[in-house]
Protein backbone atom coordinates (compact mmCIF):
# COMPACT_ATOMS: atom_id res chain seq x y z
CA UNK A 1 0.00 0.00 0.00
CA UNK A 2 1.52 3.36 -0.99
CA UNK A 3 1.04 6.13 1.88
CA UNK A 4 -0.52 9.24 0.14
CA UNK A 5 0.73 12.71 0.47
CA UNK A 6 -0.67 16.13 -0.24
CA UNK A 7 2.16 19.01 -1.65
CA UNK A 8 2.09 22.18 0.16
CA UNK A 9 4.08 25.29 0.71
CA UNK A 10 4.43 26.55 4.29
CA UNK A 11 6.04 29.87 5.03
CA UNK A 12 8.06 29.26 1.67
CA UNK A 13 9.17 25.94 2.68
CA UNK A 14 7.66 23.14 0.67
CA UNK A 15 6.62 20.33 2.84
CA UNK A 16 5.06 17.32 2.03
CA UNK A 17 1.93 16.59 4.16
CA UNK A 18 1.14 12.66 4.77
CA UNK A 19 -2.85 11.73 4.30
CA UNK A 20 -5.04 10.26 6.81
CA UNK A 21 -8.45 8.59 6.49
CA UNK A 22 -11.04 10.82 8.80
CA UNK A 23 -13.91 8.81 7.37
CA UNK A 24 -15.09 6.60 4.79
CA UNK A 25 -14.04 9.17 1.54
CA UNK A 26 -12.69 11.81 3.60
CA UNK A 27 -8.75 12.19 3.77
CA UNK A 28 -6.96 14.87 6.02
CA UNK A 29 -3.73 16.21 5.68
CA UNK A 30 -1.91 16.30 9.06
CA UNK A 31 0.81 19.52 9.75
CA UNK A 32 2.52 19.35 13.08
CA UNK A 33 4.27 22.93 13.53
CA UNK A 34 6.09 21.87 16.67
CA UNK A 35 7.88 18.77 15.29
CA UNK A 36 9.34 21.05 12.23
CA UNK A 37 11.87 23.30 13.51
CA UNK A 38 12.64 24.35 10.21
CA UNK A 39 8.72 25.80 9.83
CA UNK A 40 9.25 27.03 13.16
CA UNK A 41 12.19 29.23 13.15
CA UNK A 42 11.53 30.51 9.83
CA UNK A 43 7.99 31.62 10.29
CA UNK A 44 8.95 33.34 13.49
CA UNK A 45 12.18 34.92 11.64
CA UNK A 46 9.62 36.51 9.01
CA UNK A 47 6.63 37.52 10.85
CA UNK A 48 4.85 40.89 9.85
CA UNK A 49 4.34 42.09 13.18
Amino acid sequence: MTKAFHEVNIAGLKRKLPLFEAAPKVKIALFNILGDTEVAVHSYSNRFF
